[in-house]
């Protein structure tokens, strides 16, 4: 049975530093570590910029999501998007992952495949196959570990994770999501049309919605305007490209669409309080 539930004043946490200068490209850690510290129940809570996935191993779960509550079978997989109300009440020892990964290594994996960001931006609860949970204990283990190769082995490990999640929805069971959706639409679009400079009504016009009723549903369920949301989405693009590429600062400016590098690196200087090859620095020096 599903039951409602309350989701006014829901807290969003910004756990694992996903809000920090990429602290990390994900985070993985088996359930128990933090649900035993909180008598295996996690409140109702939501992360603006952070994608989860729950791998249970054992142990059957009840979870909240957004305003349903939902028996899960152990031997599941769970995709939490952004934004969504989400929380636990695990049976004690409680086996099993759960792997947190911020917005901008997915907004990557949709240049590979559209098909594989998706797969990690939909609730959705899945079997847990041999195979995921094997790639599961992998990303766990190499996330520990500290080789050369760590980074470009976690985001493999992603790839072929979310490749998997991709190819099991199918006959998965999505979960309605009241009014998120056309937020999670929005999102879509602004990562699709994010160098086109698109005013907030033309996203608005392009969901079927008013520009009113855009701003009501992202500000609840994000916290933000859709404004903010998208000059937070192009800093967090610019920060990856300049992280992570060797790309000229003028050519990243362009692919985002500033016409003007100064401007470019203006903006950018406002978002984060340095230029862009400050932040570069912080990745290159040493």
């Amino acid at each position: 049975m599903v039951h409602r539930i309350e989701t006014a004043g829901i807290p969003a946490y910004s756990l694992y530093g996903e809000n920090v200068d990429f602290p990390d490209v994900l985070h993985c850690e088996p359930i128990a570590e933090r649900a035993h510290i909180h008598g295996w129940k996690i409140v109702p809570h939501r992360h603006y910029n952070l994608h989860q996935v729950f791998l249970l191993t054992s142990g059957k779960a009840t979870m909240s999501l957004d305003s349903s509550s939902l028996a899960l079978p152990a031997s599941s997989v769970v995709i939490v998007p952004p934004h969504c109300v989400h929380g636990f009440d695990f049976p004690q020892n409680t086996k099993g992952f759960v792997l947190s990964i911020p917005s901008a290594e997915v907004s990557a994996l949709a240049v590979l495949d559209k098909h594989l960001a998706a797969a990690l931006s939909k609730a959705q609860i899945l079997p847990a196959e041999a195979k995921i949970a094997a790639v599961f204990t992998q990303i766990y283990q190499e996330h520990l570990a500290a080789g050369s190769a760590r980074i470009p082995l976690l985001r493999g490990l992603t790839i072929q994770l979310a490749s998997y999640l991709a190819m099991s929805t199918a006959n998965a069971h999505s979960v309605h999501l009241s009014g998120h959706q056309k937020v999670a639409d929005f999102e879509t679009l602004a990562r699709a049309h994010m160098s086109e400079n698109w005013k907030v009504s033309a996203y608005a016009a392009a969901l079927g919605i008013s520009t009113t009723h855009l701003n009501r549903l992202c500000n609840k369920a994000m916290g933000q305007s859709p404004q903010s949301f998208l000059h937070m989405l192009v800093t967090q693009e610019a920060k990856r490209l300049l992280a992570y590429t060797q790309l000229d600062i003028a050519l990243i400016g362009y692919r985002l669409g500033f016409e003007d590098p100064a401007y470019f690196s203006r903006v950018f200087m406002r978002n984060t309080g340095q230029s862009p090859r400050a932040f570069r620095g912080h990745f290159t020096a040493g």
